[in-house]
Formats: C-alpha cells, sequence, structure tokens
C-alpha cells in the first residue's frame, strides 16, 4: 500500500500546473514591442529608398511604351516631363509629320486612371520624390516611327538621399541605373 501511495504523489506532483508569473508575461511583451517597432522602423526607411527606383521604372515604362506605339502605329508619340509637377505623360501624334498632337494623354485601359499620365505627388508609392532632366529645358522626348528618339537624355529621381538614372538614348531602349 505504501508504494501505491508514493506513486500517485509522484504522479499527483507532475500533474500540478505552473503558471508564468506576471514579471515573464511582461518581459516578453516588452521585447516583442521593441521588436515590432524596430521592424516598423526598418520596412519604412526601405519604402522611401525604393520610390526613386519606382519612379524610374515607372517613367521607363511610359517611354518604353511611347517608343513601341510610334513604332506600330506610324504615327510620332512623345513623353512630356513637367519637372515642377512632377508629372510625366505619354501623346501621341495627329498625323505622321508630328506637326500636330492630341490634347489629352495616351488611353491605356491597364492603367489605373485609365490614361497614359503619372503625378508623382499624388501616387502614395512616389510620394515625395523629385525629378530633373538632363539636357536642362527638356519637356518632352518625342520618339519617331523608327523608334529613335529625337534628343538624348537622362532623368533623375530623387528621394530620401537616394537617386536613380534614367538614361534615354537616341536609339533603342531607355535604361535605369
Amino acid at each position: 500500500m505504501q508504494w501505491r501511495s508514493a506513486t500517485t504523489s509522484i504522479f499527483r506532483r507532475r500533474k500540478e500546473r505552473r503558471a508564468f508569473t506576471s514579471m515573464e508575461l511582461i518581459a516578453v511583451l516588452l521585447i516583442m514591442a521593441i521588436c515590432t517597432s524596430l521592424s516598423i522602423d526598418t520596412i519604412a526607411s526601405f519604402d522611401s529608398h525604393q520610390r526613386a527606383e519606382r519612379a524610374a521604372r515607372n517613367c521607363m515604362a511610359f517611354l518604353r511604351y511611347a517608343r513601341n506605339l510610334a513604332m506600330t502605329t506610324g504615327y510620332p508619340a512623345e513623353v512630356q516631363i513637367n519637372t515642377s509637377t512632377g508629372t510625366f505623360a505619354v501623346y501621341s501624334a495627329k498625323d505622321t509629320s508630328g506637326i500636330t498632337w492630341n490634347s489629352s494623354p495616351v488611353s491605356q485601359s491597364l492603367i489605373s486612371n485609365g490614361s497614359m499620365s503619372i503625378t508623382m505627388s499624388t501616387r502614395q508609392d512616389l510620394y515625395g520624390t523629385t525629378m530633373t532632366v538632363a539636357p536642362s529645358g527638356t519637356t518632352a522626348f518625342v520618339f519617331k516611327q523608327t523608334g529613335s528618339c529625337g534628343v538624348a537624355g537622362t532623368l533623375t529621381f530623387s528621394c530620401a538621399g537616394v537617386t536613380s538614372t534614367l538614361t534615354i538614348p537616341a536609339v533603342g531602349d531607355p535604361t535605369v541605373q
């Protein structure tokens, strides 16, 4: 009988539950809060550093679209750049000579607003990005039916101290560096 009572008391001790103390719980919550705040700061910093790259890639897509539009339709196409408002948009010519241009940007159903136009200050993913153009004073890059650009140049996008440069050659596709 003694033996049974000894084993049952051992089993009872093992079944007893031990809870965490409130100090242990507070310590764990404090560590989790610190880790969360560090990760949120890192993510926010990463996002602001990616904005210049995103803006350059969006503009490069517009330039490539304008070049392909000119080659496929037989009408010149241009990308108008406005550095003061941070806007770039694709326009097509009304005639093959490129003397008259459509007054509104090219419509495109795949773009969220329905036209090939982006204003960086209204887009959350590009907000705070600035743009400069070289050669200075250039307001448009015109692509001819052959796919060549009338003016070679560069666009530099900057945000949070990070820059991304888009090179537009006279012949060929634009590239981001």
